[in-house]
């Protein structure tokens, strides 16, 4: 539904753009902006001025526009779910094995496990190559899963809008 629809019902039923944005919280000024389309408005004000107007409000989505959809989203999400889940740690797994290659470093070198120095060094010598192939190791793997379940939490989060309609 366009903001031109929404303005059209508020002239059809005589109503004024004041009346219709006090009654509904919204300031007078954005609703005359929204109608000029100038501006958008909150999605809950939105939804209570077509209640006002007997206006229903819908997004449908057919299976493939929701593909689409989520994987338009995805990419953006993907970044931030890095940065958080894959990042540091990377996972349970990625921390189990480079707490094992820094015992081996401690035990090949005969160094003490607590010296902050022979961290740092071992972090700059051996770790990020190790990194690396970790990342190529199991990069894909994390990220396939990582999808399959963000989409599955984004899909949950769209049903449960109440202007949102999912068809298959």
């Amino acid at each position: 539904m366009s903001f031109e629809r929404i303005c059209e019902a508020i002239k059809f039923d005589g109503l004024s753009f004041n009346s219709v944005a006090v009654s509904n919280g919204i300031q007078p000024s954005s609703l005359h902006r929204f109608c000029n389309g100038e501006q958008g408005l909150q999605m809950d004000g939105l939804l209570r001025v077509c209640e006002t107007l007997g206006l229903e409000l819908v997004r449908r989505f057919n299976a493939d526009e929701l593909e689409e959809y989520l994987n338009e989203g995805w990419s953006e999400a993907k970044a931030e779910i890095e940065a958080e889940e894959y990042g540091t740690p990377k996972s349970e797994a990625w921390s189990e094995e480079s707490s094992e290659l820094w015992n081996a470093y401690v035990a090949e070198n005969e160094i003490d496990a607590d010296d902050a120095d022979e961290y740092a060094a071992w972090e700059l010598e051996e770790y990020p190559e190790w990194s690396r192939q970790y990342d190529e190791e199991n990069y894909s793997e994390w990220e396939s899963t990582a999808y399959a379940e963000w989409k599955a939490e984004e899909r949950e989060r769209l049903e449960s809008c109440e202007w949102i309609v999912i068809t298959e």
